[in-house]
């Protein structure tokens, strides 16, 4: 009897690993890599996004530069609501 495939900690099958690269789907929008990318640089100059206190995340959006509008605004356009989730994950990730 086969064993079913069993996924990484990063939600990837085995299956995944072995599907050429332009069958794939993209994981993120390129609107999202962008703030994926400003959100990682915010973490390298200041060791970390707040997202624990509510007044703390927002002033924290407030001090990131954004010629597009309102940073958290268009950040939540772009992953089509409140990428604290995400930014908390990144935290983990890129302070750890």
């Amino acid at each position: 009897m086969a064993r079913p495939a069993r996924e990484s900690g990063l939600g990837v099958s085995p299956q995944t690993l072995k599907t050429p690269p332009q069958a794939q789907t993209p994981r993120f929008t390129p609107a999202q890599i962008h703030w994926l990318d400003v959100i990682k640089n915010y973490v390298a100059l200041n060791g970390a996004f707040a997202t624990d206190d509510q007044d703390a995340y927002l002033d924290a959006w407030q001090s990131v530069d954004s010629d597009e509008g309102v940073p958290l605004a268009v950040a939540r356009k772009a992953f089509g609501g409140d990428p604290k989730d995400i930014i908390e994950e990144l935290n983990s990730i890129l302070v750890a």
